[in-house]
């Protein structure tokens, strides 16, 4: 019995599971991020990250979002 290749061209062509190709580049940010931290009491911040779960959103978001409209409005 012998073995024949298969012709893996048609395949080839095709992105597999954890191959990025220029993945990487469409997904990329094209600005620079930084961190800011913020002290809430412990009460606070609970009532507030089960709100954004409840809304399904994140605190990240919520917070970039009031300091858009605080920037609009303070500018």
């Amino acid at each position: 019995m012998a073995l024949e290749k298969v012709n893996e061209s048609s395949n080839s062509q095709k992105m597999k599971f954890g191959e990025n190709r220029d993945l990487d580049k469409i997904l990329e940010k094209s600005t620079k991020t930084k961190r800011i931290n913020v002290d809430l009491d412990e009460d606070t911040q609970i009532r507030f990250k089960a709100a954004c779960v409840k809304r399904n959103t994140t605190m990240k978001d919520v917070i970039s979002d009031y300091v858009h409209q605080w920037l609009k409005q303070n500018e």
